[in-house]
């Protein structure tokens, strides 16, 4: 019997109805037999219907197909490159093929995961390929009843059908609402299977594949220890998985970076589970401490001239780099330790390029380095940790008398360029709120300066309207503006310490026309003056936005 009594709010279509379904009236809507499509499945939701009695449509796929899929999924992520010399064995490959078509001939674990390929194909082959590595690895490093675990890693993304798809296929970087939108597929997903009367350890691996260890994780920002052998393991090949596979909004990292990526975040993760995982492929990132087959000690080493699986490393007491041999007389046997010194002179040196390449005058240079630093970051941290950061610096830079004033301009032309090029990427997919906001550019000269271009672009791509006006406009034209088009909210970019007075006088004014204006001061170089009379008053971009989130103007 596949019948299943599942809560409303977790239906997916093209679920089959196995009883009536009546309205408060008695009167019939939804016969049994019926196939759940988007319109009749948003109709019950609405419905005084707690939950209904389902089962998975009648498309059973017979072993042989299921093989099939399983050899032609491969052939699109199983490259050596991804997988080092985890399929060198022909049995490891058919293992895993057994056990796939096994856990597939389930009706309900095929029917989701099938949902799941529908709604986003990416999802399908990355869950796919977490069931493939996190299987072997939880092999290697002992884990039993591999059956219910490898279910688990196939449908860890099942929550992922609750997101909207033109989230998941956006081209480019989340706004934290999306990303708090696509956050809530781990609870989503382990509601749904213990619905549908999976295991607690199959709906575990989907609710808490993205904790980390040290807290910093979600939905429940567990640490190590709560969190048992599955969840450890899965926590990492999650991450490389989503790494090194194609994205709708980055090109794939190699595998060597996506490790470094994952060691670079080395307190989040359980050095047991990512050194038995590069033991596992047999691929290491610079600065890997190993124990090589003969006995010694030896560190791996980055060459940019060697292109292939076998490892290059520099023994200890020596300096020069050694190849490996290709008929794997010699191998690595073990991990023993990492350095991060590397990705930290690495991330410092992109940053000192990034800037010369703005002072430079270099733009397409400088996008690039901007791309490199901002990998992996939502949009908001973008404007917060990259933008106004490197502005601030700039800015400091020219107040001290470090840099002259056409170099400081040169500078913030080409990152004014910079964030034009990166609206153009950001808009298209931005989700109008409908709030609208008044922006007053409170300096004597007329050209907004890239603090106002930061402030209105962070406010846009969260779905405001944006008006700007410069401190020469008169309180009642003001007033009379907000009447028009409906706006309650002023934000104040003040630049320095002379403007204080200015900016007070005016306050006052619009205060006495408009008292029930929100108003906000937004004030980038640091000083003790503080506003008399305003809601909000910031120094930084994440101060702003995490105040307005405490108030509810911001969505998490």
């Amino acid at each position: 019997m596949n019948h299943r009594r599942i809560k409303t709010d977790n239906l997916i279509p093209e679920l089959r109805l196995v009883q009536d379904l009546y309205d408060d009236h008695h009167t019939l809507v939804y016969p049994a037999g019926t196939l759940l499509d988007q319109a009749n499945l948003a109709a019950i939701q609405q419905m005084p219907v707690n939950d209904v009695i389902i089962a998975p449509p009648d498309s059973s796929m017979s072993k042989k197909h299921l093989r099939q899929l399983f050899f032609q999924t491969m052939r699109e992520i199983g490259m050596e490159a991804r997988y080092g010399r985890l399929m060198n064995q022909s049995s490891t490959y058919e293992w895993l093929a057994d056990l796939f078509v096994r856990l597939m001939s389930d009706a309900w674990t095929a029917h989701l995961l099938f949902s799941l390929k529908q709604w986003d194909v990416y999802c399908f082959n990355h869950s796919v390929d977490v069931f493939v590595l996190g299987t072997s690895l939880a092999r290697k490093t002992g884990n039993t009843d591999l059956d219910t675990f490898a279910r688990g890693c196939l449908l860890h993304d099942i929550g992922k059908r609750f997101v909207p798809s033109e989230i998941l296929q956006k081209r480019g970087k989340l706004t934290q609402r999306e990303y708090h939108a696509v956050k809530q597929h781990t609870s989503k997903g382990a509601y749904m299977l213990e619905d549908l009367g999976f295991s607690h350890r199959e709906a575990r691996l989907a609710r808490s594949h993205h904790e980390r260890l040290d807290g910093s994780g979600y939905p429940d920002g567990l640490t190590t220890e709560t969190l048992d052998q599955d969840i450890k393991t899965i926590m990492i090949i999650d991450v490389y998985s989503a790494l090194t596979l194609e994205r709708p909004y980055r090109r794939p990292l190699p595998a060597n970076q996506a490790i470094e990526r994952v060691l670079n975040d080395h307190h989040q993760y359980d050095p047991f589970f990512y050194f038995a995982f590069m033991e596992m492929l047999d691929i290491y990132p610079p600065q890997a401490e190993v124990e090589l087959s003969d006995g010694q000690k030896a560190w791996t080493v980055y060459k940019k001239d060697t292109d292939g699986p076998v490892p290059v490393v520099r023994l200890h007491g020596n300096t020069d780099p050694l190849q490996l041999p290709a008929n794997l007389s010699l191998v690595v046997k073990r991990v023993i330790g990492w350095n991060d010194e590397r990705v930290q002179q690495l991330t410092q040196y992109h940053q000192t390029q990034f800037i010369q390449s703005l002072l430079d005058n270099h733009y397409h240079t400088a996008l690039e380095l901007f791309d490199v630093l901002t990998d992996g970051m939502r949009v908001e941290e973008i404007y917060a940790d990259i933008i106004e950061l490197n502005a601030k610096y700039l800015s400091r830079q020219k107040r001290i008398g470090e840099m002259t004033s056409r170099a400081y301009d040169t500078a913030i032309e080409v990152l004014m360029a910079i964030m034009d090029n990166k609206m153009s990427e950001f808009y298209p997919s931005i989700q109008h709120t409908g709030e609208k906001m008044i922006l007053i550019n409170m300096r004597a000269r007329q050209r907004p300066s890239l603090f106002d271009k930061l402030i209105h672009d962070v406010f846009t791509v969260n779905g405001w309207d944006i008006y700007h006006l410069d401190q020469g406009v008169s309180p009642e034209s003001m007033s009379q503006m907000m009447n028009r088009y409906h706006v309650n909210h002023v934000v104040f970019v003040i630049d320095d310490d002379q403007t204080q007075h200015t900016f007070q006088t005016f306050l006052s004014n619009i205060q006495r026309w408009v008292p029930s204006c929100f108003l906000m001061a937004y004030v980038h170089q640091e000083t003790h003056w503080r506003p008399d009379g305003v809601d909000i008053y910031a120094h930084s971009i994440r101060d702003i936005l995490s105040q307005m989130k405490t108030k509810h103007l911001l969505s998490s």
